[in-house]
């Protein structure tokens, strides 16, 4: 923030998902800044500074998430989960996902674009 009130333009801020909640990212795993990043994001767009972020997986979504995990920390996450696609909602100008396909999983509101960024390779199934 300090090097845009400097004057510095940005063409754009581009952001990866972790494969876990926004919220829950610090090595403690506890929510102790759960609206820093959105809150960051969200002041880029008031500068007229578009922000896309790569979304990677909705696993969280499927029957078989969380086997193996206490369910109360499973919902807790899930509600966190949750949580990060209502601030997207907010702070997003795009959501790039591996397929539009994957876009129906995700709900993001009307306002937030959402554009296939698939892997940036083929995949070569010639047996070896």
């Amino acid at each position: 923030m300090n090097a845009i009130r400097a004057g510095t333009r940005f063409e754009f801020c581009y952001s990866e998902s972790s494969t876990m909640p926004t919220t829950l990212t610090e090595s403690h795993h506890l929510p102790t800044h759960p609206l820093e990043d959105f809150a960051f994001l969200t002041r880029l767009r008031r500068h007229g500074i578009p922000v896309g972020l790569f979304y990677r997986d909705v696993y969280w979504k499927v029957p078989l998430y969380g086997e193996g995990v206490p369910k109360a920390k499973q919902r807790v996450a899930q509600a966190m989960y949750r949580y990060d696609l209502l601030a997207y909602r907010q702070c997003l100008d795009v959501l790039f996902l591996p397929s539009l396909r994957m876009g129906e999983w995700v709900d993001v509101g009307g306002r937030v674009n959402k554009v296939a960024l698939p892997p940036g390779h083929d995949i070569d199934e010639t047996p070896t």
